[in-house]
């Protein structure tokens, strides 16, 4: 069989790592052809990350991600349909490609494609939509329900709670043929005790955008008292104004966007994700992972997993005095958060989630080729 990729972004973050870690996947533990389309971006950071998998060929076209106002949404999907459209569905026909596998629910040109071309197609979605961040404009879910609906289409989402978030914006009480894949994660070494104990260290790694709520991690750094340090990793849209939000407050680094993630982890005493929404939280693992406690928004997919308060804690993104609360208490109790991690870790190791991640994949890819049937 022959699969088409594509990716919403030539780059390489959270929803990319997940397409990555499908594509290693599929290639190591299928016979199948693998070709991957991306954007042109102006990014190459995707393919780079793909070097020692088995793929047939990776080819950039003239498409954007869908946006969360309707000017940019129509301008993008635009861009797509005019310039990047027809050259894909060429490119497929010339492959005799047998399956298209979507990456993100705000690629829309790869819906459209394979609608275009009427071929099974896997759409692996990472976002969900609320009240406090949009990716897509209202309007569009009519369209989403439509797609999602296809008698071609099965959609992976990457938490129960994510797909739930999903079927009220559609306003449906289930999504039929998708099912529920929880995704890898990097695993990183343990730095119990290897962490300087002062000062005592908040870290937060991940693109600053809005969604990711930094600015209220800044103002509750502001309430923190005693030796602290905030460490902000990465870089992003909202970098300038966060920068300056933080100009008139000591103790707080910009380390821009890092590639040593366990250096990283070392130089940190708790991670903090304030984020509106997390469908799921790699970041989160990855830091539990390395025996490093965690702060953590309550409206992500790892609610589903972990207890607040046994192995993490939830905080409601809105509410900054209770994360600065939760902040102060965590620097407070450090023996107390430590086996709070040190739980988070057993539990991790438990729930077997990078095994789970391949063998699902690989059972959704075989299921390709039949009719899409309700499957959880």
């Amino acid at each position: 069989m022959n699969i088409l990729f594509i990716s919403h972004t030539a780059g390489k973050t959270g929803a990319e790592n997940v397409l990555l870690d499908v594509l290693r996947a599929v290639a190591e533990a299928t016979p199948h052809t693998l070709f991957v389309a991306l954007p042109d971006d102006g990014k190459t950071a995707f393919e780079q990350a793909l070097s020692g998998v088995r793929i047939a060929g990776i080819k950039y076209f003239k498409y954007r991600s869908a946006r969360n106002t309707t000017a940019l949404l129509c301008r993008n999907i635009g861009y797509g349909l005019l310039f990047g459209l027809g050259r894909l569905r060429r490119y497929c026909k010339t492959r005799k490609i047998d399956l298209l596998y979507i990456n993100s629910s705000v690629n829309i040109t790869g819906i459209l494609l394979a609608r275009r071309l009427n071929i099974p197609c896997i759409w692996h979605i990472h976002e969900h939509s609320t009240a406090a961040h949009r990716w897509t404009p209202v309007w569009l879910d009519k369209y989403y329900r439509r797609w999602l609906f296809g008698s071609n289409c099965r959609s992976v989402f990457v938490s129960a709670g994510s797909r739930a978030v999903w079927a009220a914006n559609l306003r449906v009480s289930s999504i039929p043929h998708s099912t529920v894949i929880y995704s890898r994660y990097a695993e990183m070494p343990a730095v119990s005790g290897k962490r300087p104990p002062h000062p005592f260290t908040f870290g937060f790694l991940g693109t600053l955008s809005q969604n990711k709520n930094v600015g209220a991690l800044i103002r509750a750094f502001r309430q923190q008292v005693g030796d602290v340090r905030l460490l902000i990793a990465g870089a992003g849209e909202r970098r300038k104004a966060l920068v300056k939000l933080a100009a008139d407050c000591q103790g707080i680094t910009f380390a821009g966007f890092i590639t040593d993630r366990h250096a990283f982890y070392s130089r940190i005493s708790v991670l903090v994700v304030p984020s509106f929404n997390e469908s799921w939280g790699l970041v989160a693992l990855e830091a539990m992972s390395a025996g490093i406690p965690v702060i953590m928004t309550k409206n992500t997919g790892l609610a589903e997993l972990f207890t607040n308060h046994r192995e993490c804690i939830f905080i409601d993104p809105s509410d900054t005095t209770g994360l600065a609360n939760a902040m102060a208490a965590v620097a407070d109790n450090p023996e107390a958060s430590q086996r709070m991690a040190r739980r988070a870790q057993l539990r991790l190791e438990a729930l077997a989630l990078n095994q789970s991640f391949d063998a699902r994949i690989i059972d959704i890819i075989h299921q390709s080729s039949t009719k899409p049937a309700c499957i959880t």
